[in-house]
């Protein structure tokens, strides 16, 4: 592949650079602020911005047309960059401190609240970046006046100054306004130069840019709203493969309190995207969009450590591997058959009766924790196969769930099928079966041979067997790894004088009677040079 590229789909309304070929105004009932102007002491993308002075209470706005008219799709937003540089003297977020204004007249208006003196950056002040969709709460906005109907022909922002204001200065400011659905897309990356976070947030933060999707804020960490489109071209909506590997990084998924819930998304597209991430962690700050994960490709995907904390669903694919990930108070996990190792799941916000994890291949599904909130930890969808088939549950552990048959079961088998779980290396989790379904448990043991030579080193690729007097199929017949093992997890019966045969061109080969009975076993083994195959 060649260098990493990142676009956007956000198409500009208006840039705030000149004044030149637009209309600059205040909203009706919303007069208390005078001169809206070109403004190039203070603007945050481009060259110029639009400031507005504010010498009186009530409600400032700034309003601009002049721009061709828009309409949004069904899950588009606008994005447009706002600051009030007296922010003592601006209202709470309840009272519509600060504003987004979409119109079709200046007398014809729809308003979201978008920030506030209690509301991030709050009194800290600065410039920040608000996503607003029209559909919100049903098409019913925070304010309006007027009938607005049509295209939208203005924009602009409001501060609501209840009790005191600046006596100088313009310190209302708006710069450019964008529409789109909010993607930031990367594709391509090779070898020593990877697509990466970092160089997402450089596109988005180029002076001539600030899409406000992903931010740098400093040490590794980012506010992201919008979607993340990996292996995906925003500016022609197509999937394009991507080379993205990141470490040690930290996102923030900004609070976007007027949009609908699936607005914030992390997205994984293209089969032939390699997405490798060590210690890469979400966390939301909002409730209304929490973010979602999907695979929309089954791409191979790898993430190691790090984790997500109150996010909403995820979606995986049979290419994802996740190794120590946590989810913490998140949505459901659809599994996809995914290889799932060393996970922790806790406080999932799932109701009851519903699970954290939905399974369709449990054995892929090792050494994870699963800590109650409500409902259930797994889910045992329907492509589990049913009896005689056996899946393995393999040291999971399960804290906090309730009894046999409740909702608040630790696995509910919803495959409408008998289906038989081997327990390996952890404790029979409560079950609660669905219609036509049954679960049935089998303990396990592991049985394992460990080679090395005469001077103690693992000896890789010998030939181990064990059998019961020669029955069919051997209980293990297999090649040892690079550590010299060979292992099984074994179900059946005790066997006595279970016979274990070890076999290596250059070695004599080894055999032992060995007593199985409930305990795991593991037989050290150390293979002698033949000197007759040498």
């Amino acid at each position: 592949m060649a260098a990493p590229t990142y676009d956007t789909d956000l198409v500009e309304i208006v840039s705030c650079d000149t004044e030149t070929g637009f209309s600059l105004g205040e909203f009706t009932n919303m007069t208390a602020g005078r001169t809206q102007a070109l403004e190039g002491d203070y603007f945050i993308q481009g060259i110029k911005c639009f400031s507005t002075l504010t010498p009186a209470l009530g409600i400032a706005s700034c309003a601009v047309s002049g721009f061709t008219s828009f309409a949004l799709s069904a899950g588009q937003v606008v994005f447009g960059w706002m600051v009030y540089f007296a922010p003592n003297s601006m209202d709470t977020f309840a009272a519509g401190g600060q504003r987004i204004v979409l119109g079709t007249a200046l007398s014809a208006w729809k308003a979201w609240k978008a920030g506030g003196n209690n509301y991030p950056p709050g009194l800290y002040g600065g410039w920040k970046n608000v996503a607003v969709d029209p559909t919100w709460n049903s098409s019913t906005p925070d304010y309006s006046d007027g009938a607005p109907s049509g295209n939208w022909t203005h924009v602009g922002i409001g501060v609501s100054l209840p009790t005191t204001f600046p006596s100088k200065g313009a310190p209302l400011g708006m710069d450019v306004f964008r529409r789109g659905y909010g993607y930031l897309g990367a594709q391509a990356g090779e070898s020593g130069n990877y697509a990466t976070f970092a160089g997402m947030a450089a596109a988005n933060d180029d002076q001539n840019m600030r899409w406000g999707i992903l931010q740098d804020q400093g040490g590794g960490v980012y506010l992201f709203k919008g979607r993340l489109g990996i292996g995906y071209d925003a500016s022609t909506a197509t999937a394009t493969a991507c080379n993205f590997v990141d470490a040690n990084r930290t996102i923030l998924i900004d609070d976007t309190p007027r949009v609908l819930s699936t607005f914030n998304r992390i997205e994984i597209n293209h089969a032939s995207s390699v997405v490798d991430w060590t210690n890469i962690s979400f966390v939301a700050l909002g409730t209304v969009s929490k973010g979602d994960f999907e695979m929309m490709a089954d791409a191979a995907f790898t993430m190691t450590g790090g984790g997500f904390a109150d996010l909403g669903t995820f979606i995986f694919d049979s290419n994802s591997t996740l190794t120590g990930v946590a989810f913490r108070e998140c949505g459901a996990i659809t599994q996809n058959s995914a290889t799932m190792t060393a996970c922790v799941i806790e406080g999932s916000t799932v109701g009851d009766g519903a699970a954290a994890l939905v399974s369709d291949n449990v054995s892929s599904i090792t050494g994870c924790e699963f800590t109650f909130s409500d409902g259930h930890a797994i889910e045992l969808t329907a492509a589990h196969a049913a009896s005689p088939a056996e899946h393995t549950l393999d040291g999971c552990a399960f804290a906090g769930y309730g009894a046999d048959d409740s909702t608040d079961a630790a696995i509910y088998n919803n495959s409408g099928k008998a289906l038989i779980i081997v327990l390996a290396n952890c404790s029979q989790p409560t079950v609660r079966n669905g219609t036509s379904a049954s679960t049935s448990f089998k303990t396990s043991i592991t049985l394992t041979c460990a080679v090395t030579n005469e001077s103690g080193q693992p000896i890789q690729n010998a030939l181990v067997y064990i059998d019961n007097d020669d029955e069919s199929p051997y209980i293990l017949n297999t090649l040892t790894d690079e550590y010299g093992e060979a292992s099984v997890l074994y179900t059946a019966g005790p066997v006595a004088d279970s016979r274990w045969r070890v076999r290596l061109y250059g070695y004599k080969p080894f055999k032992q009677l060995v007593d199985i009975e409930s305990s795991d076993i593991t037989l050290p083994v150390t293979l002698v040079v033949d000197p007759q195959q040498t």
